[in-house]
C-alpha cells in the first residue's frame, strides 16, 4: 500500500512539473487582471468622470501649456519636469516640487528642487509616463493615474498584452509639470552656462581643458577673478597647495563649501564638520590630482580648474555634467546632467 501511495506521489509531482509552466501563466493572468479590476474600480469610485486614454492611463486633471509641444521622436528626448508621485492610498512616494516638500515636512536645505531631465523615448522612461508627456505643451501640467502594467521600459502593441507582461502591482498618481524640453541635453547645458557666465564670468570663452582628442571646445569656463599681485612664484607639478571652494547648481543653490559662513548662510551648515581650507595634491595629470589625505577622487571640471590655476588666484569655473557628475547626478543634491559652479580660491597652508 506504502509503494502505490509513493508512486501515486511520484506521479501527481510529475504531473505538476509537467504542467507546472500552464498553471504559473494563469495564476499570473489572473492576478493581473484582478489588479486591472481593482484600479478601473478604484477610478470608478474616486474618478468617475474620467476616461481612459492610449494603454490605459486616465487624465484626472489638465491645465494646457503655450509653449513647445513634445513629439515622439526616434532618439530619446529630455523634458524637464517637476513633479509629484503618490500611491492610490494616497502615500507620496517622490517629489521634486519645493512646496510639496514643505507641506510633508520632509523639506531639506541640502536638497534640490526644481525640474529634473527625463530622458522620454522606448526604453527611456515607463510607457505610462511617455503617453502623460505625449500631447503635453511646455508650461502644462498634467494629474494622471497611471496603471501598474504601464509602469515598465517595455512597449508592446496593445494594453492587453501590457497587462499580460505586467510584473508590477503599483499603480500610481502623477502629478506633473512640463517646464522644458531638449533634443540636446549637452546642448541644452552648454547655451545654459553660455547664458551664466555671460551674466557673471564677464562672458569669458568657453576653453575646454584636458587631452581631448575629439577637438571639443566647450563644456569648461575658466575666469580668473583675481590675479596674483606681481610676479607669480612658480609651482611645482608635484606638489600640495590649499583651497577653500564653493560649489553651487547655476541656479546659485549651493551644495558644498569649506567657508564657515558661507554654509551658515546657504543654510547647509553641519556642526559635525571641520570647516576651512582643504589639501589638494596637485599632479603632472590633472586627472590623477585628489583631494585631503584620504586622496578623495574629485569630478574631472574640479581637477582641470585647480590644475590651471596660479598661486594665491581666485577663479570661477562653470563645467557641464560629462566633466561632473553626468547622467545620474550625486545624492540629492546634485540632479542628474547638471553643470556646475566652482568659486575656488588658493590659501597659505592653514
Amino acid at each position: 500500500m506504502n509503494i502505490y501511495r509513493t508512486y501515486g506521489i511520484a506521479a501527481a509531482c510529475l504531473l505538476c512539473a509537467v504542467i507546472a509552466p500552464s498553471c504559473v501563466k494563469e495564476q499570473k493572468t489572473e492576478a493581473n487582471s484582478a489588479e486591472k479590476l481593482y484600479f478601473e474600480s478604484w477610478m470608478h469610485v474616486n474618478y468617475p468622470d474620467a476616461a481612459p486614454s492610449g494603454n490605459g492611463i486616465y487624465i484626472i486633471e489638465d491645465t494646457p501649456g503655450e509653449g513647445r509641444a513634445w513629439t515622439k521622436r526616434d532618439s530619446v528626448t529630455y523634458a524637464f519636469v517637476t513633479y509629484t508621485m503618490e500611491g492610490l492610498d494616497g502615500a507620496i512616494s517622490a517629489t521634486n516640487d519645493e512646496s510639496v516638500a514643505k507641506q510633508l515636512g520632509s523639506y531639506s536645505t541640502s536638497n534640490y528642487y526644481g525640474p529634473a531631465p527625463w530622458g522620454i523615448g522606448d526604453g527611456f522612461c515607463y510607457a505610462g509616463v511617455q503617453e502623460i508627456i505625449e500631447g503635453m505643451r511646455v508650461g502644462g501640467k498634467r494629474k494622471v493615474a497611471v496603471p501598474s502594467w504601464l509602469l515598465t521600459y517595455s512597449r508592446y502593441d496593445s494594453a492587453d498584452e501590457y497587462i499580460e507582461h505586467s510584473t508590477s502591482v503599483n499603480s500610481t498618481i502623477y502629478t506633473i509639470s512640463l517646464e522644458d524640453i531638449s533634443e540636446d541635453i549637452y546642448k541644452w547645458q552648454v547655451d545654459t552656462m553660455e547664458r551664466f557666465t555671460e551674466k557673471y564670468m564677464d562672458g569669458v570663452d568657453s576653453t575646454y581643458y584636458g587631452n581631448d582628442t575629439t577637438g571639443l571646445k566647450y563644456g569648461f569656463y575658466y575666469y580668473v577673478r583675481e590675479a596674483y599681485e606681481g610676479e607669480a612664484p612658480k609651482m611645482p607639478s608635484d606638489t600640495v597647495i590649499y583651497i577653500n571652494y564653493t560649489g553651487r547648481l547655476l541656479n546659485g543653490q549651493v551644495f558644498d563649501t569649506t567657508i564657515k559662513d558661507t554654509a551658515k548662510v546657504y543654510n547647509i551648515y553641519n556642526p559635525s564638520r571641520t570647516y576651512g581650507p582643504v589639501s589638494i595634491n596637485r599632479t603632472e595629470q590633472y586627472a590623477d590630482i585628489t583631494m585631503g589625505t584620504s586622496s578623495s577622487s574629485l569630478c574631472t571640471g574640479f581637477q582641470a580648474a585647480v590644475f590651471m590655476m596660479k598661486p594665491m588666484e581666485k577663479i570661477s569655473t562653470v563645467f557641464y555634467s560629462p566633466l561632473a557628475y553626468g547622467a545620474s547626478g550625486s545624492g540629492s543634491a546634485i540632479p542628474g546632467f547638471a553643470p556646475l559652479c566652482f568659486d575656488i580660491e588658493m590659501t597659505e597652508k592653514p
